[in-house]
């Protein structure tokens, strides 16, 4: 799943149904209690930046990437072409 990290102040339109939220490792994992899809991930970390799958953005407001991040857990079938930076974990 593609993920983007955006500062919570930079969020616009959040649309919010019923959302549920449990712990996971350093943060909440946040999803839709009607069907399930994950929604966003709040990090305890640092509360100023959620994790949101691009999956649940509409068509033109999906960002333009800056960086890849958590290469170390790229498949080896799925080559990354372009010449963003590249990191081994967060960054």
């Amino acid at each position: 799943m593609a993920w983007a990290v955006a500062k919570i102040s930079d969020i616009k339109n959040l649309q919010q149904g019923e959302v549920g939220k449990y712990p996971s490792g350093k943060g909440l994992r946040c999803f839709c209690q009607q069907c399930g899809s994950p929604v966003w991930y709040e990090s305890h970390e640092n509360d100023k930046i959620w994790g949101i799958p691009l999956g649940v953005l509409d068509s033109g407001n999906i960002p333009a990437p800056k960086k890849h991040i958590w290469m170390s857990s790229n498949p080896d079938w799925c080559e990354v072409n372009d010449q963003l930076p590249k990191y081994p974990e967060n960054a």
